[in-house]
């Protein structure tokens, strides 16, 4: 369908548009001719500007031409486009908060569970009861991301520092230092019992009871890690 919208007023430009255009500059011209012959008459040259004015539409009713006007096709309406934002090529798209938290764990996560395969003993049983509750956490949370604030910790810090520990027990043995390794086992052995604790709170029940104990175990953590600094990135033996 089409919309025919008259120019509201005509400016020069517009008239000298009008005036080069092939169909009106003929006539035009041939007007101009005929007034030359007759000597530029002043009479002839005011009857003739009259023609001139209606060819160039500057007087009167005149015919309107598809040039002379505004046309604006209407075209049908069209289902709107809902627009997707583009991502940068080389720009990851932003992760949910908890799968973020679990990402950033998984080297330590991947270095705990290693350990696992291979040690024995009592340091063997509670690396493979921390995988085994850290995998049932990490399960909870993916179906249930509003636990994060409960269960955060173990990703952001017991993960992280039960990694540390192995390779500083790592260096304890190499140095053939049992007090130490005695010492990073008891620490172990208590990060088991955290890994539990947070296994509990994923499926609800109450972990209050051992908020204490975590507090203690975090203040052990940070003081021993103080005296066991991470070498290089060599594999350590456990």
């Amino acid at each position: 369908m089409r919309r025919y919208q008259v120019r509201p007023h005509t400016t020069w430009d517009e008239v000298w548009r009008r005036a080069k255009q092939p169909q009106r500059l003929l006539p035009i011209t041939m007007f101009f001719v005929l007034w030359a012959l007759l000597g530029f008459n002043p009479w002839v040259g005011f009857g003739l500007a009259f023609p001139v004015m209606g060819i160039l539409g500057l007087r009167g009713k005149r015919k309107i031409h598809e040039d002379d006007i505004l046309i604006e096709e209407l075209m049908e309406p069209q289902q709107p486009q809902t627009s997707i934002p583009e991502v940068a090529q080389n720009e990851a798209p932003m992760l949910p908060l908890h799968q973020q938290v679990i990402d950033d764990a998984k080297d330590a996560f991947t270095q705990i569970r290693a350990a696992s395969n291979t040690a024995s003993g009592d340091l063997g049983s509670h690396l493979r009861n921390m995988v085994i509750n850290a995998e049932k956490v990490e399960r909870g949370l993916l179906s249930d991301p509003s636990k994060l604030s409960q269960v955060q910790r173990l990703f952001t810090y017991y993960l992280p520092s039960c990694a540390d520990l192995l390779q500083a027990r790592g260096r304890a043995v190499s140095a053939n230092d049992n007090v130490r390794v005695n010492e990073i086992d008891g620490m172990i052995s208590r990060l088991d019992a955290a890994f539990a604790d947070f296994a509990l709170r994923i499926h609800g029940q109450d972990g209050r009871s051992v908020d204490i104990d975590l507090k203690l175990l975090e203040q052990s953590l940070a003081q021993d890690l103080v005296f066991s600094p991470i070498g290089s990135k060599s594999k350590d033996k456990v």
